[in-house]
């Protein structure tokens, strides 16, 4: 742009210096044909070299407006949604297996000495009262087959106490404790503080004093 400009700036100015005469120039009457034919030849020449200059100068500018192309923002990268991950629920979650308790090892046994029963003494367990025992009968209602076979038997005296083994009975003259025989296959059973209770064949009776 600067040198059309320049161009034109020059172009101007020497028109300038031949510029012609006008009406009321007082020489004008007095150029010869051919100078004045040279002056507009040369005024004519300058004007189509500064409008060529022009044209030129509005076709470059318009060829670079088009050529020029306008900057075009350019899209933004697009950015994959993530997928939306499912909420997990509570039972979804496995849960590892409980581990097995320990189990105590088995604590040796201590081995306990059975008690020691009582020098001279027989360990028999303390017969029960017997009087409402309905399984117990009377002398009198053995059946009769019994009675015949069992031995005469008087209790003399009796001496009862809360520990068994410290029980006698007097029968015959005979100084007895629970568990001895007085007859054969007759047992006492036990004392009572008013009589005893004989066993003979099984059969369970009372013999009161």
């Amino acid at each position: 742009m600067s040198m059309i400009l320049d161009a034109l700036k020059k172009a101007d100015a020497e028109r300038q210096l031949g510029e012609l005469p006008g009406l009321h120039t007082s020489g004008w009457t007095g150029l010869a044909p051919a100078r004045r034919a040279g002056l507009w030849r040369r005024g004519a020449t300058w004007t189509v070299l500064g409008v060529a200059v022009l044209g030129l100068a509005a076709l470059f500018w318009l060829n670079r407006r088009e050529v020029t192309p306008a900057r075009v923002p350019l899209p933004a990268p697009a950015v994959a949604d993530a997928p939306a991950m499912p909420p997990m629920a509570a039972n979804d979650i496995a849960l590892p297996p409980p581990l097995p308790k320990e189990m105590p090892k088995d604590a040796p046994k201590t081995k306990r000495d059975p008690p020691v029963a009582s020098a001279g003494r027989k360990a028999s367990a303390a017969p029960a009262p017997v009087a409402a025992d309905a399984a117990v009968l009377t002398l009198a209602t053995l059946p009769a087959n019994l009675q015949r076979e069992l031995p005469p038997l008087t209790i003399g005296g009796s001496m009862y106490s809360g520990n068994p083994a410290d029980r006698m009975l007097l029968i015959d003259k005979r100084l007895l404790h629970e568990g001895d025989e007085i007859a054969p296959g007759l047992v006492l059973d036990s004392i009572l503080p008013k009589g005893a209770i004989l066993r003979y064949k099984g059969v369970r009776f009372q013999l009161t004093q």
